[in-house]
């Protein structure tokens, strides 16, 4: 039933692949937890997904996860760049952190500064002046991000983007997931301790779903870090710029 879910999700509310996969699925992992403990106290009343995300889309919920998701992925993106040292197109526009060889910087830095109208800084110049030579790369990105905004021209940038903010806004809820994941543990159990205190046999069922929450706390708590995060956000931001070559050409 569950991989029927998107194809449903999109029906309802005729969300765009971005908004399904980057905003609304980080929310319902976050929320999974609860599911799993309501299945645990109420076994015969889940009959499977389809109902609930019927209703949930009716409701706008779906709509209000979306917003959920991206919004807290956007409110701790700024502690992700202080960690890493600025943004990954930013430090790959610089002379001294950029991964790319300097050939390869150099033709991306030409590009660049033909649409902006302004030269790209030299390494002495950005030695000189770091502040003004990141304003200036910063600059050249929102350029980058204005002129690929087609998902069909650009479709390998776009599904590096969508990947990014996947784990980005995961990583934005990753408090309250852990604290879900606790709460809703305690309450798979709960059924178990009820029934071993009136001597009744134990349900298998709070057995299961309190294993699945805790896999998916060990989850959290191990997999979803900045490094996990960083893995896509340097392989959009590698291939944001690569778009160098492809507006160069059509310019």
């Amino acid at each position: 039933m569950m991989d029927k879910c998107p194809g449903l999700l999109k029906r309802c509310v005729k969300l765009d692949t971005y908004t399904l996969r980057a905003r609304l699925m980080p929310a319902f992992l976050v929320l999974l937890p609860i599911g799993l403990a309501l299945a645990a106290w109420f076994p015969g009343q889940f009959h499977g997904w389809k109902p609930v995300v019927a209703a949930a889309a009716y409701c706008g919920l779906l709509l209000w996860l979306a917003e959920l998701g991206r919004d807290q992925g956007k409110l701790k993106e700024p502690a992700l760049f202080a960690l890493w040292g600025g943004k990954p197109t930013t430090r790959m526009l610089r002379h001294r952190h950029s991964a790319l060889d300097p050939v390869t910087l150099a033709r991306y830095h030409a590009v660049m500064g033909k649409f902006i109208g302004k030269p790209f800084p030299n390494r002495e110049d950005e030695e000189f002046d770091e502040r003004a030579a990141d304003d200036l790369y910063e600059s050249g990105v929102k350029m980058l991000l204005e002129k690929t905004r087609d998902q069909e021209q650009f479709g390998l940038l776009f599904k590096e983007n969508v990947s990014y903010g996947f784990r980005r806004n995961l990583w934005g809820m990753k408090s309250a997931a852990v604290a879900i994941c606790c709460g809703s543990l305690i309450a798979s159990v709960i059924p178990l301790y009820l029934a071993a205190t009136d001597q009744q046999p134990l349900p298998l069922l709070p057995y299961f779903m309190g294993i699945a929450v805790v896999v998916l706390l060990v989850w959290w708590l191990l997999r979803v870090t900045p490094k996990w995060v960083r893995l896509p956000a340097n392989a959009y931001a590698q291939r944001l710029l690569a778009s160098c070559d492809s507006l160069d050409s059509l310019k």
